[in-house]
């Protein structure tokens, strides 16, 4: 300012240029410690999710345990007096991870509602759990720990999901953590095509039905032989789960891409990967029926019809090739119609005589008069 007062534009211009460049070097400097505060941020609330799903996985198996027990124990048994002190105590680990759920469900306000939901259904359920023990009602007991269980393999299914984007996202570079934009899911380089979708289901659909058959048999007291134990058959049902939500994840990239290339098929994928959460569900709370099998019957169905749809899409039009022909080109007289018309104008002229003066008429009269007196 001293120098542009003065009339100095050299003296200003290089104050200009050093003050611009001390301006770009403290915003950089501002830009890298916002990165360091969100970075720090995210590993605080990756922390948190951890917790929070380690306590609900722990949960999950001891309210697992507690129902097992709960299904064949005799309401005079002593030890059925420390069942229902169990209970409680698992209400009240239940409490103090519903604080933590609803911390994260203030500063996640896309899943608050889902949150809000099963949390709900968690204390209202295993609040009847209790009173049913209390009442010796251990069938009502049973089912609706049940249901208790199921709502806590929800929670965990769905932190398990976002801790693993969290993930994903800090693994980013920063640059593209900042401008707020990611990279394009599914894009043509990395797309997995319909067709390899396909096999990855129908592979998990006759994995679930072996899977199905080995419970019915467990159930019925005759395992088959090589068959896993509870233990075992658990991290199968958890592998299961984990091939299921690969699959709907590439089914979402996939439909991404359909959708940035203008081709109208995001119902059938929307449907389909609604049908493969609910899987997702039953596996997680080892639920595994005839309505399940014939679910995915029903999502495999679906995704070869959006295969050969996919063939169809990759077909390019081609042009049909006709072979040269030579025709004849001719004028026959009797079968064009210019030609039957010129011949009868041509007559009409020898016989329609042209209108001539007085003179000609007179030459002519005598030529004929003279002509007929020679014949």
């Amino acid at each position: 300012m001293e120098s542009m007062d003065k009339n100095d534009k050299k003296a200003a211009g290089g104050s200009q240029k050093n003050a611009a460049k001390k301006m770009s070097a403290m915003s950089q400097k501002l830009q890298s410690a916002q990165d360091g505060m969100e970075s720090m941020q995210n590993e605080e609330d990756l922390a948190m999710l951890r917790q929070i799903l380690e306590n609900l996985v722990r949960i999950s198996f001891d309210q697992e345990d507690q129902m097992n027990r709960t299904k064949i124990i005799n309401k005079s048994d002593p030890k059925y007096l420390v069942l229902i002190q169990d209970q409680n105590n698992l209400k009240e680990d239940l409490g103090s991870v519903e604080d933590s759920l609803y911390q994260l469900g203030k500063r996640e306000i896309m899943i608050k509602p889902f949150i809000l939901r099963e949390i709900s259904s968690i204390n209202q359920n295993i609040g009847d759990a209790v009173k049913n023990l209390n009442d010796r009602n251990v069938s009502g007991a049973a089912i609706k720990q049940q249901f208790v269980m199921t709502s806590v393999n929800n929670l965990a299914l769905m932190l398990s999901e976002v801790m693993k984007q969290m993930e994903e996202n800090q693994n980013k570079p920063s640059s593209q953590q900042g401008s707020g934009k990611c990279n394009k899911p599914g894009g043509k380089g990395n797309k997995m095509s319909m067709k390899s979708m396909r096999g990855m289901q129908e592979q998990l659909n006759k994995q679930m039905e072996g899977m199905k058959k080995e419970m019915e048999s467990m159930k019925t007291g005759q395992p088959k032989p090589g068959s896993s134990g509870q233990k075992g058959m658990s991290e199968k049902l958890a592998k299961l789960a984990a091939q299921q939500e690969a699959i709907r994840n590439e089914m979402s990239k996939y439909g991404d891409q359909l959708n940035e290339e203008g081709v109208k098929d995001a119902g059938s994928m929307s449907d389909m990967m609604q049908k493969m959460e609910e899987t997702q569900k039953d596996l997680v709370n080892k639920r595994i029926v005839q309505e399940t099998i014939d679910r995915q019957q029903e999502i495999l169905t679906r995704m070869l019809e959006s295969e050969k749809a996919e063939m169809k899409r990759g077909v390019e039009e081609k042009r049909q090739s006709t072979e040269a022909k030579n025709p004849q080109i001719s004028n026959p007289f009797s079968n064009f119609k210019y030609n039957s018309i010129k011949n009868a104008a041509t007559d009409l002229l020898k016989t329609v005589q042209p209108n001539y003066n007085y003179y000609y008429k007179n030459k002519i009269n005598s030529y004929f008069l003279k002509f007929a007196k020679i014949l």
